[in-house]
C-alpha cells in the first residue's frame, strides 16, 4: 500500500482573483527591486522605459502560461519578442520609417551586450539613455517573464528569485552613490514576506487535488467549510501582515546598527573593473610647465578661453592635473577615469558655486581645466576620477571642444577657519602621506649629514604648534628661494636637494614638489597640481583668454570642509634674460608613459594593502549588514511553518486533516535528518522511524499509518475523531522526538526551511527510485 505522498502532487488551485493577487505581489516585488537602480540616474526618465519592459515581460509570461507552452518554447518566444521591444525602448532613433531595420537591430544588440560594461565605466548619477538603461530593461523584461512562469510553481520562494537577482545587481551598481539603501531593501523584504505569507500553502501536499481557496461558496452554514473560510488566505493575511511589519521593524533596527548603513565602505565593482577609457600619451603635465612658461624659447599661444561666473569668488587659477604618487624620481597620478554623466560625485566643500564655460584652443589633450570641487559637467565623452575630481575627455577633435563645469570653491570664511581646523585627518599609511626614503647623500665637508627635506620641514616648524601655521611656514620659506626659468628642470630628489640646501635656483615644479614632500613628512595629505593662472589683463568682460605663459604648478593640501586648498610657494621669478644652466645628470625628461595617470588600473594596484585588503574592507561591512537580515529571514521561516501547521490542522475535511497530520509528521522527520521519500509506504516509514528514533517513535507512526491509509483509500469519509486522533499522535511524536534533544537542536529544527521546500518525487527507473524501493542502485 502506498503512502499518501505517492499520489500526484496536491496543490491548492487558486481562484482567478487570488491568482491575480499572487502574480501582482510577485511583480510588485520585482518593481521594488528595480527601484534599487534609481540612484544611478540623474532624473526619472528611465522609469517609464523599465516599467514598459516589466509589464510586457509579465504579459508574455502570462500568455505563454495560458497557452500551456513548455518552458523552453515559452523562453524562445519571449526572446524573439524582446528584440523589437529593445529596439523601440533603447534605440528608437535607429528605426527606418518606424520599422526596425538592420541598423536598429544591430544597435539594440550592441546596446544590450554592452549594458553592464557601460554601467561599470560611468560614475552615477548619469543621464538615463539607452546605453545605461539597457541592463535594467533586460532585468525587468526577464524578471517579469520568469516571475509569471514561476508563480505557477508550488515552491513558495520560486517567484522571488528573479527579483532577488535584480535587487542585488542594483545595489552593487549603485554602491558608489552614498545614499541610504535600507529603504528599498526594507520595502523588498516586506514585499517578499508578504509573498511568502500568501504562498505558504502552495507546496502543501495535504490538500486534495483540485481544492479551491475557501470562499463564500465553501462556507455553507453548519459544515466544516465554515471553519475553512475562517482560516482562509484572507484570515492569514490579516494575522500575517502585522508579523511582517514587526519583522520589518527588526530589519530597520538592524540596518541602523550595522556599519553598512551609512554606505561609507560599500563594495564597488568599478574598483575592480578595467574599463575602455584610454588616454593619449603626452608630456607629463608637471614636466611641461617650465617649457610653457619660457616664452623666449617657444612662442606663447592660447590654450583655452574660459568664462567665469559670477565675479568676486576669488578664482585666480584653474587646475588641469593633479599628481599624488612619488617614487623619488617622478611625480605621477593614481587617477582612474571612468565615464560620467552630467552629475559628478559629490564632495563635501562649503563655499560658493562657480560656473565655467570653457573652449579649448591649443591645450594638449586629454585633461579638462576646472576649479574647486566640480559637481556637474556638460560635455561630450567626459570621464572623471572620483578620488581626485580630475576631468578628461576622449572626444575628438580636442581643439574647439567646449564644455561647462559647475563647481564649489571654498568661501573666505571657510578658508579663514582652516587656521583652527587644519588639514584633513587621514589614517597612517594613506597614499596621500607616502614619501619614499631619500637616497643616501654624501656628508658635508665638515662631516655633518647632508640636509633632507624631512629634516628641513622639522626645523621650519619646530616653533609652530598649529598644523595650518606649519604649512604656512613651509610656504613662506619656499617663497624666499630664487625662482628662475633658467634653473635645471626636474623634480627628482637630486633636483629637490637645491631646496633642502637653499643653494641654487629653483622652478615651479621643484618648489611645489618639495612642499608636498615636506608636508607629507609632517603627516599632512598633499599633492602637486598643475594648471593655469588667470590674469586680469587677459580678461574681456567675464571671459579670460589663457596662454601658455600662465602655466603654473602649485601644491594642494586636503581639508575636510574646503576640499583641496592651494598654497603659493614660488617667489618672484627672475626676469632678466640669462643663459640656461648647463645640463647635468640631474636633468630629467619625462613622458606620459612614465607619469600619465593610471586609467582603469588593474585590480591589486591600490596601495600597500593591495586588492585583498581593499576587498576585505569593502566586503566585511556588507557581510555584517546581511547578517542583520538573517534574524528576519529566520523569523519568516518560523512564522510560515507555524501558520501552515495551524492551517493543516483546521482546514479541510477529516480525511484532508488526517493526511495533513501525516505530512506534518514527515516534516518533523526531515528536520531531524530522516528524509522520507514519497514512494515509501506508511508502514515502511514507521519501520524507518523505529530504527532511527527508537521504539516509541515507531509505535506512534505505526498507529498513525492505518489512519492515513483509511483516509486515502476508504470510500467513506472518516469521522472528525479520526482527524483529532491523527493530530494527537503527531503531537505525541513531536514530544518524543524532542525529549532527548537539547534546546539547540530543537531550535535548529524550528528554523530548518526544508519542510517549506517542495519534495522531489522519484520517477520509475531513477537511481533514487530503486534506492528507496530497496532495489539495486
Amino acid at each position: 500500500m502506498s503512502g499518501p505522498a505517492a499520489d500526484p502532487a496536491r496543490t491548492r488551485s487558486p481562484s482567478w482573483a487570488w491568482a491575480a493577487a499572487d502574480l501582482a505581489l510577485c511583480v510588485a516585488a520585482t518593481a521594488v527591486a528595480l527601484w534599487s537602480f534609481a540612484p544611478f540616474y540623474s532624473d526619472d526618465g528611465w522609469v517609464l522605459t523599465v516599467a514598459i519592459a516589466l509589464v510586457v515581460g509579465t504579459a508574455v509570461g502570462v500568455g505563454t502560461g495560458l497557452l500551456r507552452w513548455s518552458a523552453g518554447v515559452a523562453t524562445l518566444a519571449a526572446t524573439v519578442l524582446f528584440v523589437p521591444l529593445a529596439v523601440y525602448l533603447l534605440v528608437p532613433g535607429l528605426t527606418q520609417v518606424g520599422l526596425p531595420g538592420v541598423p536598429a537591430l544591430s544597435g539594440a544588440a550592441d546596446t544590450i551586450a554592452g549594458g553592464l560594461k557601460r554601467m561599470l565605466t560611468v560614475v552615477p548619477p548619469v543621464e538615463p539613455d539607452g546605453r545605461v538603461v539597457a541592463l535594467p530593461v533586460l532585468l525587468a523584461y526577464a524578471g517579469g517573464f520568469a516571475t509569471a512562469l514561476l508563480v505557477r510553481r508550488p515552491a513558495a520562494l520560486a517567484p522571488l528569485l528573479p527579483s532577488l537577482v535584480t535587487l542585488l545587481t542594483g545595489l552593487l551598481l549603485t554602491a558608489d552613490v552614498l545614499t541610504p539603501r535600507w529603504p528599498v531593501t526594507l520595502a523588498y523584504l516586506a514585499a517578499a514576506l508578504t509573498v511568502l505569507l500568501l504562498r505558504a500553502d502552495r507546496s502543501d501536499p495535504a490538500l486534495p487535488p483540485g481544492a479551491t481557496v475557501a470562499g463564500a461558496a465553501d462556507a455553507q452554514p453548519g459544515t466544516h467549510a465554515e471553519r475553512v473560510w475562517t482560516h482562509s488566505r484572507a484570515g492569514r493575511l490579516v494575522l500575517g501582515l502585522p508579523v511582517t511589519a514587526a519583522v520589518g521593524a527588526v530589519a530597520v533596527v538592524g540596518a541602523a546598527l550595522a556599519p553598512v548603513a551609512n554606505g561609507a565602505a560599500r563594495f564597488d565593482p568599478r574598483d575592480h573593473y578595467t574599463g575602455p577609457v584610454e588616454l593619449d600619451a603626452r608630456i607629463s603635465p608637471l614636466s611641461d610647465v617650465r617649457r610653457q612658461q619660457d616664452g623666449r624659447r617657444h612662442s606663447p599661444y592660447d590654450v583655452f578661453t574660459v568664462e567665469v561666473r559670477p565675479r568676486g569668488t576669488g578664482v585666480d587659477r584653474l587646475r588641469v592635473a593633479a599628481l599624488d604618487r612619488y617614487d623619488g624620481a617622478l611625480w605621477t597620478s593614481s587617477a582612474r577615469f571612468v565615464r560620467t554623466g552630467p552629475v559628478l560625485p559629490a564632495r563635501n566643500v562649503v563655499g560658493d558655486v562657480v560656473h565655467l564655460d570653457v573652449t579649448i584652443t591649443g591645450l594638449e589633450p586629454p585633461y579638462l581645466p576646472h576649479v574647486g570641487a566640480p559637481f556637474a559637467v556638460d560635455g561630450d565623452d567626459v570621464a572623471v576620477d572620483a578620488g581626485s575630481g580630475l576631468l578628461v575627455t576622449t572626444a575628438e577633435p580636442f581643439r574647439g571642444y567646449t564644455y561647462t563645469v559647475d563647481a564649489t570653491v571654498p568661501a573666505p570664511s571657510t578658508l579663514a577657519a582652516l587656521a583652527t581646523t587644519g588639514p584633513a585627518r587621514v589614517p597612517p599609511g594613506d597614499p596621500l602621506l607616502l614619501v619614499p626614503a631619500p637616497p643616501d647623500l654624501p656628508p658635508a665637508d665638515d662631516g655633518t649629514p647632508a640636509p633632507t627635506l624631512a629634516g628641513l620641514a622639522t626645523e621650519l616648524t619646530a616653533a609652530v604648534p598649529e598644523p595650518w601655521a606649519q604649512l604656512e611656514a613651509l610656504a613662506t620659506y619656499l617663497r624666499t628661494l630664487p625662482a628662475d626659468l633658467n634653473a635645471l628642470p626636474g623634480h627628482s630628489y637630486a633636483a629637490l636637494q637645491r631646496v633642502a640646501t637653499g643653494v641654487g635656483r629653483v622652478t615651479d615644479e621643484q618648489t611645489a614638489a618639495a612642499f608636498v614632500v615636506m608636508a607629507r613628512s609632517l603627516g599632512y595629505p598633499a599633492r602637486v597640481a598643475t594648471g593655469y593662472m588667470l590674469d586680469e589683463s587677459e580678461r574681456d568682460g567675464d571671459v579670460y583668454t589663457v596662454t601658455t605663459l600662465r602655466a603654473a604648478a602649485w601644491p594642494e593640501v586636503a581639508t575636510d570642509d574646503a576640499g583641496w586648498v592651494h598654497f603659493d610657494v614660488t617667489g618672484e621669478r627672475a626676469t632678466a634674460p640669462e643663459e640656461p644652466e648647463p645640463e647635468t645628470g640631474d636633468q630629467e625628461e619625462t613622458t606620459a608613459d612614465e607619469t600619465a595617470p593610471r586609467v582603469d588600473a588593474q585590480p591589486g594596484d591600490e596601495g600597500p594593502r593591495g586588492l585583498l585588503g581593499g576587498l576585505v574592507e569593502r566586503v566585511l561591512p556588507w557581510a555584517l549588514g546581511l547578517l542583520a537580515l538573517v534574524p528576519a529571514v529566520l523569523a519568516g521561516v518560523v512564522v510560515a511553518k507555524w501558520w501552515r501547521r495551524r492551517r493543516r490542522r483546521l482546514s479541510g475535511a477529516p480525511a484532508d486533516r488526517v493526511v495533513a497530520a501525516w505530512h506534518e509528521t514527515t516534516d518533523r522527520f526531515r528536520e531531524r535528518g530522516l528524509d522520507v521519500s514519497p514512494v515509501r509506504t506508511t508502514e515502511e516509514v514507521a519501520a524507518d522511524a523505529a530504527d532511527r528514533f527508537g521504539g516509541p517513535a515507531g509505535t506512534a507512526v505505526a498507529v498513525l499509518a492505518p489512519l492515513v491509509s483509511t483516509a486515502v483509500f476508504a470510500q467513506d469519509e472518516p469521522e472528525d475523531a479520526a482527524a483529532e486522533q491523527a493530530w494527537d499522535l503527531e503531537a505525541e511524536l513531536r514530544q518524543l522526538l524532542d525529549a532527548d534533544r537539547s534546546w539547540w537542536h530543537r531550535a535548529r529544527a524550528w528554523l530548518d526551511p526544508r519542510p517549506l521546500l517542495p519534495h522531489r518525487v522519484p520517477r520509475y527507473g531513477d537511481r533514487d527510485w530503486h534506492r528507496d524501493r530497496g532495489g539495486p542502485s
